[in-house]
């Protein structure tokens, strides 16, 4: 792998950001899908639909990582923060969204990221536990606070936190665009 990867820490987070697009990009188009950056910005990192169908669907989504992650249980879980706009969030619920997830890992392949791909229906089931424990109010607007726990050994990906709910089959899968 080439050096500039080391120096990941040490990038800005707009840089960052750019980065995980590029690499969920490549990982997409791999898969058969066509992507497209919406220009100029409606607040959508990317639009998505799969090749070779009679009638695509296109899917509005955003993009979400995380760089640093907080090691727990003797480094058997790790922990990832994401947080959203909650007005951005809410307005996504129902209607046909896709948010991918980057969790940046040095010691994973391919690329150092964990890609999940989790639809907005998955957020609009569990509506009422975000709006009740994970929404904080900054100075300028109220996030969605979201922590993604890996489990380790067990190759598992957990949110929320209480009650865990089990994410993994949204990771390293792009099956919520249909």
């Amino acid at each position: 792998m080439p050096g500039y990867i080391s120096s990941f820490e040490y990038m800005e987070t707009n840089q960052k950001e750019v980065y995980f697009q590029s690499i969920l990009k490549a990982q997409l188009l791999m898969k058969e899908f066509v992507v497209a950056i919406p220009e100029p910005d409606v607040g959508d990192d990317i639009w998505v639909t799969g090749l070779g169908r009679e009638d695509p669907i296109i899917y509005p989504g955003q993009i979400k990582s995380a760089f640093a992650c907080q090691p727990l249980k003797q480094g058997k879980v790790r922990r990832y923060i994401i947080n959203i706009k909650h007005h951005k969030l809410q307005s996504t619920l129902t209607r046909r969204y896709v948010y991918f997830f980057g969790l940046y890992d040095p010691a994973f392949e391919p690329n150092k990221f964990h890609i999940g791909c989790i639809p907005s229906s998955f957020f609009l089931e569990h509506w009422a536990f975000l709006e009740e424990n994970k929404v904080t109010q900054d100075r300028y607007s109220k996030r969605v606070n979201l922590n993604i726990d890996y489990f380790v050994r067990e190759n598992e990906y957990y949110i929320f936190g209480k009650p865990l709910v089990l994410i993994s089959m949204y990771f390293n899968n792009f099956s919520a665009i249909a």
